[in-house]
C-alpha cells in the first residue's frame, strides 16, 4: 500500500472528511485530494498537526503502526476531543492513563470494552464532568 492510500485510509478511520482534514494541516481541500491521490505528499507540519487527533503517522509514513491495534479496531472511527472544547485530556492520553490505571489494579479488558470505556469517559468529559489522571483511575477502581 502507497503513503497516499494510507494517508486516505487514516483520515476515514479517524472519521474526518476531506475539507475537514485539509483545514486542519492549513491546505485546500484539492491539495489534500492530491496528496491522496499520491501527487505530492504532505509537510511536517500537517503530519504533527493530524498526529495530535489520532493520526498514525508512523503507519501513514512506512506502513507499520505505531500501536499494535486488534484487527476489529482498526478501522474504529475516533472521535477527536479539541483544545477548544476542552480543558482535558484527550481521547489518546484517556487511553493511555486507562490502561496504565488498569494495569495498576492487575485488570485487563477486551480492547472493544476498553475503547467503550474511554469514549464513555470522554462522553462524560463532553457533558462538563472534571477528567483527569485522577479521576480515570477512580473510575478504573469503582469498577474493578
Amino acid at each position: 500500500m502507497h503513503f497516499s492510500e494510507r494517508l486516505k485510509k487514516e483520515r476515514e478511520r479517524l472519521g474526518y472528511s476531506q475539507t475537514e482534514f485539509s483545514k486542519m494541516a492549513g491546505a485546500t481541500r484539492k491539495t489534500l485530494f492530491n496528496w491522496e491521490a499520491g501527487s505530492g505528499s504532505p509537510g511536517i507540519e500537517a503530519l504533527n498537526t493530524w498526529s495530535e487527533v489520532g493520526l498514525d503517522v508512523l503507519y501513514v509514513v512506512t506502513g507499520r503502526r505505531s500501536v499494535s491495534y486488534p484487527t476489529h479496531a482498526q478501522s474504529a472511527v475516533v472521535t477527536p476531543i479539541g483544545a477548544t472544547e476542552s480543558s482535558g485530556l484527550t481521547w489518546r492520553e484517556t487511553l493511555a492513563v486507562t490502561v496504565d490505571a488498569l494495569n495498576d489494579t492487575g485488570r485487563s479488558l477486551p480492547s472493544a470494552k476498553l475503547f467503550d470505556l474511554v469514549d464513555l469517559l470522554m462522553a462524560w468529559q463532553r457533558a462538563g464532568a472534571r477528567l483527569d489522571a485522577d479521576a480515570v483511575r477512580t473510575q478504573i477502581r469503582l469498577v474493578s
